[in-house]
């Protein structure tokens, strides 16, 4: 149900999704309740559990996994990652459109997931307040693509751990952040 790094059975879920909506892209036909234009957020929805198909999408979702030698009750964190140097850092998410960390990463038969290659870059969440707005925010596969820099792979670490950095909007917030430079630009020599 979810695809966090930790999820058991998320591998298994996204391969049984995968083989549903080969049987039945729209959803329609093994749907318990089909679409209605009234409730399009909601419907179509539940599942035939007793039909053909559905075990059938089942065993191939399960066959997948043997096939790439990965438990059936595996979690992404071995199996979905993000390479920055020699390091494997896990990343959740998943592949559908519409999801909240959509991740490109093309399923290989018999080998399971290559690297990411591609996904969200930058990460915002945001209220506005009648203080005015707060936010938290992350660059997922970081900001510098040079291995040496701190900014190589420092915030996609942060993506992986589920954590992300406020956002500075206030004078006060940004004169109070640890890191903060400033640099006087002068044009025709005055300041």
């Amino acid at each position: 149900r979810t695809e966090n790094i930790d999820s058991p059975g998320a591998l298994l879920w996204r391969q049984f999704a995968n083989a549903l909506e080969k049987i039945d892209p729209d959803g329609e036909a093994l749907s318990t309740v089909p679409f209605d234009v009234k409730r399009p957020m909601v419907t179509p929805s539940g599942l035939k559990a007793l039909d053909p198909r559905v075990r059938k999408a089942l065993d191939e979702a399960i066959g997948e996994l043997e096939l790439a030698k990965i438990p059936l009750d595996a979690t992404l964190r071995n199996y979905q990652y993000a390479v920055k140097g020699n390091d494997h850092i896990p990343i959740s998410g998943g592949e559908a459109p519409g999801q909240y960390n959509l991740v490109y990463n093309d399923w290989v038969s018999g080998k399971g997931y290559p690297p990411i290659v591609g996904g969200p870059t930058f990460i915002m969440w945001m209220q506005f307040t009648p203080k005015g707005p707060v936010g938290e925010s992350v660059l997922a596969f970081s900001q510098s693509p040079n291995s040496a820099s701190p900014l190589y792979a420092d915030q996609t670490r942060m993506w992986s751990e589920m954590r992300t950095k406020k956002m500075r909007f206030s004078e006060a917030d940004i004169l109070a952040d640890p890191n903060l430079k400033t640099i006087e630009i002068c044009s025709r020599g005055t300041c």
